[in-house]
């Protein structure tokens, strides 16, 4: 099904999960025009298969071209966030596929509160694909953020996009086939000012960088996992 909200999707998606079941919880996915990019993004470019996997797609119509993005609808906090894509295409220099924690559009501070798992390399072919980035929770330090690059060649086999996100530290990893192929630990001297500390919206979203048009077809994602395994209290 290639349109509407995704009432179900998240269910299935966590199916198997290490934590609590998160249930009925929904996928959301919108037509809007903005960030970033800017693009367009389309809701018929996010679909859930027989399977219950999770499609975005970058689509042409007409003239115009349109990204995807999915959002969970309700917050989450501290724990341990799990995706898997069925595999890795060469997305070349300007599309951007991101997994990651963001207030909604419109209500964020920008360059605060965030947690990044982004395969892009920003328009220059020279640089790693892989990027691990956290944006602080206070805005007096917007400008200093953490970040890590990494190179994840393409693959045909699934790819595994982890982070446990603390109070004081986040670590990520990415894997495959039981191997890690990138790791990195983030964990400021002043972490109640640079990791974010509040509950926030799951995201995922595939797009063009600085909206410009691709020069291939965009390769489908195919997501085909989604686990979240609260921190004990």
């Amino acid at each position: 099904m290639r349109r509407g909200w995704l009432a179900v999707l998240c269910a299935v998606l966590l199916a198997g999960c290490a934590g609590p079941q998160l249930g009925e919880m929904n996928w959301l996915s919108q037509r809007r025009h903005g960030g970033p990019g800017p693009n367009q993004f389309d809701r018929g470019n996010v679909w859930q298969d027989e399977q219950g996997r999770l499609h975005l797609a970058i689509v042409k119509r007409g003239a115009e071209w349109s990204c995807a993005e999915a959002v969970l609808s309700e917050s989450l906090g501290f724990g341990r966030y799990e995706f898997e894509i069925e595999k890795l295409p060469d997305l070349g220099p300007d599309l951007v596929l991101g997994f990651f924690n963001y207030p909604s559009y419109g209500t964020a501070v920008d360059g605060t509160n965030e947690i990044d798992v982004e395969l892009a390399r920003w328009g220059n072919p020279a640089h790693p694909n892989g990027n691990f980035t956290v944006w602080p929770a206070d805005p007096a330090f917007s400008k200093q953020r953490g970040h890590h690059g990494f190179e994840v060649p393409p693959s045909d086999g699934p790819v595994q996009f982890r982070f446990d996100w603390q109070p004081t530290a986040i670590d990520f990893e990415v894997a495959q086939g039981g191997t890690v192929l990138a790791r990195w630990r983030y964990a400021p001297d002043n972490p109640r000012a640079m990791i974010p500390q509040r509950p926030l919206p799951v995201m995922i979203n595939y797009w063009l960088f600085e909206g410009r048009k691709p020069k291939v077809k965009p390769p489908e994602i195919v997501v085909t996992a989604f686990r979240f395994t609260p921190r004990a209290r």
